[in-house]
């Protein structure tokens, strides 16, 4: 017979579930930025250097934190995925959510950093023909004579 008491245990274990899950979540994100070493191992990137793209996306509000996943957890997912060229179904693992809202935090943090491209990247300035650093003297001599190749 299928009682209050029943039902309660089983509702009360679910919520028990999802709120192991969010903790395994969040102490993986806290992993990942606890220290240089370990976020720079694994997100390829400094603290300081996360902390300046969290910041630069927030502030520009192209990334929102909807309440469900914060915009640190979003940008972590992204640069594990970037660095390690990530399935899907490993992220699932990594970061306890489901594909779908993996893909979803993805396109949108990649939709942020690429609004971001003023910004962030820059036209380079061109080396003058009377520079005197000994780096590029050999492009200078390859941007004026033909190497034939046979």
């Amino acid at each position: 017979m299928y009682t209050f008491a029943s039902w309660h245990n089983e509702h009360l274990g679910l919520r028990n579930r999802v709120f192991v899950r969010n903790e395994t979540r969040m102490s993986f994100v806290i992993s990942l930025l606890g220290s240089d070493v370990h976020s720079t191992s694994q997100l390829i990137i400094d603290r300081r250097t996360f902390t300046i793209l969290y910041e630069i996306i927030q502030r520009d509000g192209h990334v929102k934190n909807d309440g469900f996943v914060t915009i640190e957890e979003q940008v972590c997912m992204f640069l594990y995925i970037l660095a390690y060229h990530a399935k899907n179904r490993i992220v699932v693992t990594r970061f306890c959510k489901s594909g779908e809202t993996i893909s979803r935090y993805f396109n949108s943090v990649l939709g942020g950093v690429l609004q971001l491209d003023e910004a962030l990247l820059w036209d380079p300035e061109p080396i003058q023909e009377n520079c005197i650093d000994d780096k590029w003297k050999m492009f200078k001599i390859l941007r004026h004579e033909v190497v034939r190749v046979v």
